[in-house]
């Protein structure tokens, strides 16, 4: 054996004895992995956020966790303290309580139509300890009136006529929009277009504005309409797709029925050169 060789076999004993040691996964990380195992649509629990949250399907939540909870994809710097936050499509409350605990005083309303989705929200919320959360039971639209969802049993429920959908009360999103909104979440599975079309009127008083735009395989794109009223009502954009093809001309890849979904941010401060 070459002098080069004993020194290299010395060198790399010295690395490992003095390598420090990871030790134990922590329990974010045993967490996070726990529930990403669990069987799809089975309820269940966690404390990830500090407190306990129920849900009925753990990679949706623990997926939606880590946007929300760990990434911070929301995460804004509000003028006051009491920010008023609308949230369509509050699901089971990650970002409602994420933004509670930013903003203790700030003022939420989130709407959340899924009957059984709603009662997991609201659980949530009582858990939570937060005040200040206004929980409304009924699908954001731009009418008061009823209407045919489709519960899909966790994150992806939506306006939907079928043999299997249920009658769900829908508000008038328009009726919420009169005075200064800091932060409109909508993420509301396809009905998002419609929505904001027919109450573009109101988005002066949208400071920023989140937006998940679904295109559904067998319908119309409509992303170039929906940008068209964000640049006229004095938005810039910035966009994240969570559904990238990297050979888009070969494979496709869908989604429940879905070829694009896009996170869409929108605010009005302007970009210095």
């Amino acid at each position: 054996m070459t002098l080069r060789k004993i020194a290299s076999k010395i060198k790399n004993a010295i690395h490992i004895a003095t390598k420090p040691n990871p030790g134990p996964p922590s329990p974010i990380y045993t967490e996070k992995n726990r529930l990403s195992e669990l069987p799809r649509y089975v309820p269940s629990s966690s404390n990830i956020t500090g407190f306990e949250m129920e849900f009925p399907d753990g990679l949706s939540f623990i997926e939606a966790w880590k946007e929300i909870w760990e990434r911070e994809i929301y995460s804004f710097q509000a003028e006051t303290t009491s920010p008023l936050i609308l949230e369509c499509g509050a699901n089971v409350g990650l970002a409602s309580l994420y933004f509670k605990k930013k903003y203790p005083n700030a003022k939420i309303i989130a709407f959340e139509p899924d009957p059984k989705i709603f009662g997991f929200l609201k659980k949530n919320v009582e858990s939570s300890g937060f005040k200040g959360i206004d929980l409304n039971q009924k699908a954001v639209w731009y009418e008061n009136t009823k209407l045919p969802f489709f519960s899909e049993g966790s994150d992806s429920g939506r306006i939907l006529e079928g043999p299997e959908s249920l009658c769900v009360e829908s508000i008038d999103l328009s009726e919420y929009l009169t005075t200064k909104v800091d932060f409109l979440k909508i993420d509301i599975e396809g009905a998002e277009f419609e929505v904001l079309s027919k109450i573009e009127r109101c988005l002066s008083n949208v400071e920023r504005l989140f937006l998940e735009y679904h295109s559904y395989k067998n319908l119309p794109q409509v992303l170039d309409s929906l940008l068209g009223i964000l640049k006229r009502n004095g938005f810039r954009y910035h966009m994240h797709s969570l559904l990238p093809m990297p050979k888009p001309f070969i494979e496709k890849i869908y989604h429940g029925g879905m070829d694009v979904i896009i996170n869409i941010f929108a605010d009005r401060l302007e970009i210095n050169d």
